[in-house]
């Protein structure tokens, strides 16, 4: 059993942290001279402003509208989905979010994830996952019970998503089902027999 959340009890330590700031206020208030005690005030209700500013945030756009490839998906057998690239355990969450997003329209299980907390379990399926399509991989997907494997080769650094498709290509435990547009480009489906 792991905490989902353990940063939610922070904020009893936040409540407490603004109680004592609250008495050491009032004990420097008595300390000082009415002319300083003004100063102080307006002094502490700035910080509280600038601790409180907000700055806009960067939004990314999404359609709201699937794309070709999420609508094929979401016309096949159910199944089990992988979408790659997926991020390395140092940079999550990688396209994950993204993918998460983008389940919606096809409703199916996916082996990408998106959460406040990895569990253990998720870090090793990266791990295991890095170097796809080895055979190290391809089993790891088969105990995953993955139907069908999304590769976006355009999300690859260096034209490695192209060596990836090409090595599917040989590699007779992937069929190819189809090219599609997807929301960053092309994206070509794999079934994993």
């Amino acid at each position: 059993g792991s905490l989902r959340a353990p940063a939610r009890l922070g904020i009893f330590v936040l409540f407490f942290l603004g109680v004592l700031a609250a008495y050491g206020y009032a004990a420097l208030e008595q300390a000082l001279r009415p002319r300083f005690r003004v100063l102080m005030a307006v002094g502490v209700c700035s910080m509280l402003a600038l601790e409180y500013w907000v700055v806009p945030l960067r939004l990314v756009p999404y359609a709201n509208e699937p794309a070709p490839l999420y609508v094929w998906l979401a016309q096949q057998p159910r199944g089990v989905v992988a979408e790659f690239p997926m991020p390395s355990p140092a940079a999550l969450p990688g396209p994950d979010a993204r993918y998460a997003y983008l389940s919606t329209f096809h409703w199916m299980p996916t082996v990408n994830g998106y959460s406040g907390f990895y569990p253990q379990s998720y870090l090793e399926r990266l791990h295991r996952l890095a170097d796809f399509p080895d055979e190290t991989a391809t089993t790891r997907l088969w105990g995953d019970g993955v139907t069908y494997v999304i590769v976006h080769p355009r999300e690859y650094p260096d034209g490695q998503g192209e060596s990836i498709l090409e090595a599917l290509g040989t590699n007779l435990s992937y069929v190819r089902l189809g090219t599609f547009e997807s929301d960053r480009g092309e994206a070509v489906v794999f079934r994993l027999r």
